[in-house]
This record gives structure tokens, C-alpha cells and sequence, in this order.
């Protein structure tokens, strides 16, 4: 045990540990233990769950159909499990660190509890910020109801007021705008939040450019193209778009862990600016983004929704049909709607036999993992009516007629009894 401890506190002279007293230090080695533990939590867990890009990813997502945080080595998990157990015994540091890793793999319950018991919360910056994206994040989830607004961006101006660091003033700043603008209702204040966070993102511009910095100004962009999209400002926000792209190219990482954000940076940018050439009408500008995020993260299933969606607005179904069936492979999540999509990207084909049966199939396969999959049935039975799949088909065609029959049936009876 003593050599383990030793490793840990290598860069400390020998002279200095045995010349403390003992109960010292072994408080101190157990704090450094804890301090690695969470280092290398922050910086290797996305390795461990990523889902794009990943050698080996395809084989790994077709055998995992659980939550992205099983996905965590248990050991490392268990490690988790019991520092959360000790929260309010972990300094300021160590607590960020360890909200950041259970935040990102979506453990937002834990985190509300361990959050609400924190003394600290308001007079830390950085748990105020994570707090708002927890609070948010379990609202969008299901888990919990609209949170209270208020409380939340009084935490963002407080943060502001305190002179923070660049990372907490843009984090403070875009998560207000973005309050203001997505729960606020107040078209005033959402203007003035915005024009606030386009003043930090212009004046971050013509700084020092540091990694961290053209990646914080990057988001920013993307977060601020929000308002003038809301507002029908088509240029403004292409403007503000082709900003944060430009930025997100520029970012140059200097390690593995920026490397990493980097990547996944770009994942976000574009998928916004897939979004902002429909909303444009550039159907040829948002297949080439769609594109542009199949190729920078193959394995992903919303990457491949996204380009299948694309390519089916754009007139080309049988391109997008085989995006949704690869997004339906590498789900779940969404391989149900995946698959109804592969179905109805078939359909939109040249009518045929072969085209036909492979929707068809895709439809059933939308209701075998979705059971209550209406939409999809019916379309299953429409493509039975339609006469020119062969005999199997179409008894399975016809299946799905009698099960709607009966569907309706039930539910014709359950509203006679509710009367």
C-alpha cells in the first residue's frame, strides 16, 4: 500500500512525506488519489463512450443497446459511484470535475440531489453554470418539470458580476441568452442578451487566439445565429453561422483532449449549419453539411438521419434510404424511426416489386422494435393494398390490415365503455 501511495505523490521528495505526521499523509495521499482519479475521469471518459468516429465503433454499437453510460469501464463507474457518495467532502475543483463527467453521461437525477444539498452552489460560479445545465437538461429529458427560470438566470448575472474567467463569462453569457431566448418569453430581454453575448464573441475574435478561446468563440457564434433565425434574419444568421464554422475549423488542438473537443465541435457546427441551409432554401448547401457530418463521424445515427433527411427533401430517396438503414443500424437511439424513415424513402422510389417489398420491410421492422408503431403499420398496410409485392409480402402486408382492424376495434369499445 505504501509503494501505491508513493506513485501517486511521486513529484513530492521522500524526506518531505516522512518527516509529516502520519495521519496527515495519508489525508493528503487520499486527496491526490482523488484528484487523479477525476483527471483522468475528465479527460479519458469520452474515449470509453464515444460514438463517433471510433475504430471498432460499429462492432461495439451493434452488440450495445443500453444506455451510453454503461458503456463506462464498472470499475471507473463504481469509483464514481462512491465519490458522489462523498460530494460535499470534495473541494470546489474535484466536485466541477466529477458534475462534469456524471452531466455528461446524462446522470442529471444524481446530480439535481447532489446540487441541491451543495452549500457552495451559490457562491461557485462553475456550479452555478452546470446547475443551470442540469436543470435544463432533466427538463428536456422528461425527468422533471419546467424549472423555475428565474433563479437560474439570476445565477448567470451573478456569475457575470463576479469577474469571472473568459470560460465562465461565455459559459454565463450563453447559457442567459439561451434561457432568455428558448423560456424567457421576454423578446426585450432576449435582444439584449444577445447582443451581449455577440460583444464577448467579437471581442474574443480579435484576441490572443488560443485553443480554448477560438473553440469558446466558435460556440458562441453558433449559439447567437439563434436569434436572428428566430427573428426571419436569413443573411444575419448565415453570417453568423459561417463565423462559427470558420472558428471550428481554426481551432488547433494540442493534444489528445482538444483533439477530441475539436471533433466534436464540428460535429454541432455542422449539424446547425445543415439546419440553417433549410431554413434558407439551399437544399444543395445543406446536403453538402449533412455530408460533411457522415464524413467526419461515420458511425453516428443522427449523423446519418440528418444527410437521409436531406437527401430525401432534395428528390434523391433510394441515397437516402440507405442513410436511414445505416442509422437504424447504428442506433439505438431513434433506430424505430430510423427504420420507418428507410421505409418511407422506398416508397418514394420508382414504384416496383423490389422497392416495395424493402419498404415494407423497413416498415416492419420500425414496429418490431416499437410495438405501438401505428404510422408504421399503416404504412405496412398500404403497401400490401397497393397489389405488387409478392405472395409473402403481401400476407404480411395483410396481417398488418387485420391488426389496425382490430386496433380500432379496441379502441371503438373502450370509448363505448368510457360513456
Amino acid at each position: 500500500m505504501f509503494c501505491s501511495l508513493i506513485k501517486l505523490i511521486l513529484h513530492q521528495p521522500l524526506l518531505d512525506l516522512v518527516e509529516r505526521p502520519q495521519a496527515e499523509f495519508f489525508a493528503n495521499a487520499a486527496a491526490r488519489a482523488t484528484t487523479a482519479l477525476l483527471d483522468d475521469l475528465s479527460s479519458a471518459y469520452p474515449l470509453w463512450i464515444q460514438r463517433r468516429g471510433t475504430p471498432g465503433l460499429r462492432d461495439m454499437l451493434l452488440r450495445e443497446t443500453r444506455p451510453v453510460a454503461v458503456a463506462l469501464d464498472y470499475t471507473r463507474w463504481e469509483a464514481i459511484q462512491t465519490l458522489t457518495n462523498r460530494w460535499q467532502a470534495l473541494d470546489i475543483d474535484a466536485r466541477v470535475k466529477l458534475a462534469r463527467v456524471l452531466l455528461q453521461v446524462g446522470a442529471y437525477d444524481r446530480l439535481g440531489a447532489l446540487f441541491d444539498s451543495d452549500v457552495d452552489m451559490a457562491t461557485e460560479p462553475r456550479l452555478a453554470m452546470l446547475n443551470v445545465s442540469v436543470r435544463v437538461g432533466m427538463y428536456r429529458a422528461g425527468c422533471a418539470e419546467l424549472p423555475v427560470i428565474k433563479p437560474l438566470q439570476e445565477a448567470c448575472e451573478r456569475a457575470l458580476d463576479a469577474s469571472p474567467s473568459e470560460e465562465i463569462e461565455v459559459a454565463a453569457a450563453l447559457r442567459s441568452f439561451l434561457l432568455a431566448l428558448t423560456y424567457g418569453g421576454d423578446a426585450d430581454v432576449a435582444r439584449a442578451r444577445y447582443e451581449r453575448a455577440v460583444s464577448i464573441a467579437k471581442r474574443l475574435e480579435i484576441a490572443t487566439p488560443t485553443f480554448r478561446r477560438v473553440l469558446m468563440t466558435s460556440c458562441l457564434w453558433r449559439a447567437t445565429a439563434m436569434w436572428p433565425h428566430a427573428r426571419g434574419d436569413l443573411d444575419q444568421m448565415t453570417a453568423e453561422m459561417t463565423r462559427c464554422e470558420a472558428l471550428a475549423n481554426a481551432a488547433t488542438p494540442t493534444d489528445a483532449t482538444e483533439a477530441f473537443l475539436a471533433h466534436e465541435n464540428l460535429f454541432s457546427v455542422h449539424e446547425s449549419r445543415t439546419k440553417e441551409r433549410l431554413a434558407c432554401r439551399d437544399i444543395d448547401g445543406a446536403v453538402h453539411h449533412a455530408a460533411r457530418l457522415v464524413a467526419l463521424f461515420p458511425f453516428d445515427a443522427t449523423a446519418h438521419i440528418e444527410l437521409g433527411e436531406v437527401l430525401l427533401r432534395a428528390g434523391r430517396p433510394a441515397e437516402a434510404a440507405v442513410h436511414y438503414e445505416l442509422a437504424a443500424e447504428y442506433g439505438p437511439p431513434g433506430s424505430a424511426i430510423a427504420w420507418f424513415m428507410a421505409g418511407e424513402a422506398h416508397a418514394a422510389c420508382a414504384a416496383g416489386a423490389s422497392r416495395e417489398a424493402r419498404a415494407l420491410t423497413a416498415y416492419l421492422a420500425s414496429q418490431r422494435i416499437d410495438p405501438l408503431a401505428v404510422s408504421a403499420v399503416q404504412r405496412a398496410a398500404d403497401s400490401s393494398r397497393r397489389g405488387i409485392v409478392d405472395v409473402e409480402h403481401a400476407s404480411i402486408g395483410n396481417w398488418c390490415a387485420d391488426w389496425l382492424d382490430e386496433a380500432q376495434a379496441m379502441t371503438a369499445n373502450l370509448e363505448g365503455a368510457s360513456v
